[in-house]
């Protein structure tokens, strides 16, 4: 696959998902608030699985190598390459589900207009 093909790929994708964003703007901002805060748990869980997913397959090709050294080394990437993701992805929810909790819209969505009352 050339880049361009690629380069075209990853423009469509991220403009699909921030399409959805933009018509919801003209509505409620807490409903906006809301729904990108879905997407963006929906987003991270989706990584979470998918460097699981890039882990495990590491491990079976570690198992299945069967001595050869070419194997082991693939399958070693695939696990050091699926550990990094798990740890970018764990620090990222952490930090997504921090930020959500220090900015008083995770437990009701709301925006608070006067907290002090």
């Amino acid at each position: 696959m050339n880049k361009k093909v690629l380069t075209h790929i990853v423009i469509s994708a991220a403009l699909a998902l921030t399409l959805p964003l933009i018509t919801l703007a003209a509505g409620d901002l807490n409903a906006t608030i809301t729904n990108f805060i879905g997407y963006a748990k929906a987003i991270i869980n989706f990584l979470l699985v998918i460097a699981t997913l890039v882990f495990i397959w590491g491990i079976v090709k570690y198992i299945t190598a069967g001595g050869d050294a070419a194997k082991i080394t693939e399958a070693r990437s695939y696990i050091i390459w699926g550990l990094i993701g798990l740890a970018v992805m764990a620090s990222v929810w952490a930090l997504t589900y921090y930020i959500i909790d220090i900015s008083l819209v995770g437990n009701n969505n709301t925006i608070p207009v006067n907290i002090y009352k």
